[in-house]
């Protein structure tokens, strides 16, 4: 799983990895306790530490520059300021059609999850071709053109699933796209991973809600999930330029 971990004091250091803005620290394979600023707890697996081992700041910094493979995957500060590193690349397969493979890194955790959601939807349809891929990030973050976020590992553009005529940046419309894969994968998406958001234009959320009502999913969920409840935004969201993919963010 993520854990994500508000970071006051960041890390500073001369390294292509380090974010230098306030924000959040994402990290898979490393447990940070912020008790003292100066020590960070690691988790038993990480490699080259023994159970319970404690690294410094100072510690930390060095592992950064001259050994990061030991420090494992990280998503280092937020999506549209941050880094990646030791990410791990989609893969081409039945589930997955690579559209740029050099811009296909993410954390494990974003792949496992991402590629879980389809599998849902190749387990209730037959013959259910794969997803294109868009970017994720670059192999070490950072700014990837055209985007304002993809910088850390959590951003994913996928593309929908078609009726007819696949093809990658397809405009979705009531004529060309597949609601039962579709809204299958968005409900995977929802209830079998962290999605933290999916960004989806008005004109398809449309189609896609009106579908899952002529399945029967509860209209409070749906309201809440489209809608947002309780002062708390919706997973679904509205976004100028997602009539042709998905935005997903974990």
């Amino acid at each position: 799983m993520f854990r994500l971990f508000p970071i006051w004091t960041l890390l500073r250091f001369w390294s292509p990895f380090v974010c230098r803005s306030r924000g959040w620290l994402l990290l898979s394979g490393l447990l940070l306790s912020w008790v003292s600023p100066a020590v960070v707890q690691a988790e038993p697996e990480l490699a080259g530490l023994h159970s319970g081992a404690v690294l410094s700041v100072d510690d930390l910094k060095e592992r950064a520059k001259h050994a990061p493979e030991t420090l494992g995957p990280l998503s280092i500060g937020l999506p549209n300021n941050g880094r990646l590193m030791n990410g791990v690349q989609a893969q081409e397969s039945e589930l997955l059609e690579l559209v740029s493979p050099h811009f296909a890194y993410g954390t494990p955790e974003t792949i496992e999850y991402l590629e879980k959601a389809i599998r849902h939807v190749h387990d209730q349809f037959e013959n259910t071709p794969p997803l294109h891929l868009g970017h994720i990030s670059s192999r070490r973050g950072g700014y990837l053109s055209p985007h304002l976020s993809h910088q850390s590992g959590r951003d994913v553009d996928l593309g929908f699933f078609y009726t007819k005529d696949r093809a990658w940046y397809r405009r979705a419309t009531s004529k060309n796209l597949d609601r039962p894969r579709t809204w299958a994968l968005v409900k995977a998406l929802i209830t079998e991973t962290d999605v933290e958001m999916i960004l989806i234009d008005h004109s398809v959320q449309r189609l896609l809600r009106k579908y899952a009502e002529t399945q029967g999913e509860d209209p409070e969920w749906l309201a809440k999930i489209f809608y947002g409840r309780g002062g708390r935004g919706p997973i679904i969201r509205h976004a100028p330029g997602h009539a042709t993919h998905l935005h997903l963010r974990f």
